[in-house]
């Protein structure tokens, strides 16, 4: 979209793009801090609670995954007006008013590791009629949520007045980072259940494993005009009507579920064993945060493989794994794997 006349732009090469100096370079990264992070964890055994394990556990850590920022360009403190609208503009063309300064003052895009996320949680486990249980809750204070990268560029690269994100990034100086994340609280709950079935159907033992999860993000405003957070840029822009602008956006609620089940054959022949399995996930409701994005509303996932070993030195596993779900930039990559391996 040309950021003057808010008309859409022929596509053209990049080559042509970079020589007129419309473009956005990568800064410099900002990393966590090598200290600061610490915790601490409680364990209580129940002998007369069915024998049950309790945790309790706080942590205060920096993110593991990054997080795209922006910087802000020259063109907030001393604009350069398109020549036909006179709206001010992102970029500094090579030619013309500002001349020859596009690579130093263009917006700039960089990534980020947050700090001083604090994390509260209990847990435990236990045995109910032969199945081992556990759960978990968690709670996150001042967890960061990932805007939307398409509307994080879209105000840096184009100023588009329909983007929410615009007014902050108008607010800020030459090259003053924008953060692309806001912070709030997040609880997330969990209930695992691990079954053994001893000499059933032929096998020498099947493991079955069975997950449920929930996500809840605290305060979040998920009305039309609010900035919106997660979803893969793959799937555009929130604000322009084209695609679908009201979906696949982190929302306050997300639940999901998780099968496995293996078998185990032991000395099938000539010392090979055989272990088949096969594991299924499904993300039934909601979308959980980016980047971590442990649930995607129809998103889904299965694994069929088989491993063989033998004499418990050599083994060699074949698998097979597919994609589905709508915003899923992985549904159309399944794939094929087979790996080889020696202990010794």
């Amino acid at each position: 979209i040309d950021p003057g006349t808010r008309q859409a732009i022929p596509a053209m090469p990049d080559s042509v793009w970079n020589a007129g100096g419309y473009y956005a370079s990568r800064g410099t990264d900002e990393l966590a801090s090598d200290d600061g992070q610490f915790g601490v964890a409680f364990k209580y055994y129940a002998e007369s609670l069915n024998a049950t394990e309790f945790g309790l556990y706080y942590m205060n850590y920096h993110s593991r995954l990054p997080y795209a920022s922006a910087e802000a360009g020259t063109y907030n403190d001393n604009p350069v007006q398109h020549p036909v609208s006179g709206v001010d503009l992102p970029f500094l063309p090579v030619s013309g008013p500002g001349a020859g300064f596009a690579a130093a003052y263009n917006p700039k895009y960089h990534t980020v590791y947050p700090e001083d996320i604090q994390l509260f949680g209990l847990s435990f486990n236990t045995t109910v009629s032969e199945w081992a249980v556990s759960g978990e809750v968690s709670h996150r204070l001042d967890m960061p949520l990932q805007i939307n990268g398409a509307d994080l560029l879209a105000s840096a690269l184009s100023g588009d007045p329909r983007s929410p994100l615009t007014p902050e990034y108008s607010e800020a100086s030459t090259g003053e980072t924008v953060d692309g994340f806001h912070r709030f609280d997040y609880t997330q709950s969990q209930l695992t259940f691990i079954k053994f079935f001893d000499k059933a159907l032929g096998t020498d033992r099947i493991t079955t494993v069975a997950e449920l999860g929930y996500g809840h993000v605290w305060d979040l405003d998920e009305s039309d005009g609010a900035i919106k957070y997660g979803r893969a840029t793959t799937y555009g822009v929130t604000f322009d009507g084209v695609g679908d602008d009201k979906d696949g956006f982190t929302t306050t609620d997300s639940a999901g579920y998780r099968l496995a089940v293996k078998a185990d054959y032991r000395n099938v022949f000539a010392g090979v064993d055989l272990a088949p399995s096969v594991a299924w996930s499904h993300d039934v409701y909601g979308y959980s945060p980016e980047p971590q994005g442990t649930f995607h509303e129809g998103r889904t996932g299965l694994n069929l493989a088989l491993k063989a070993n033998y004499l418990n030195m050599y083994s060699m596993s074949v698998s097979y794994t597919q994609f589905g779900g709508d915003f899923n930039p992985l549904s159309d990559r399944d794939y094929v794997s087979a790996a080889v391996g020696i202990s010794f």
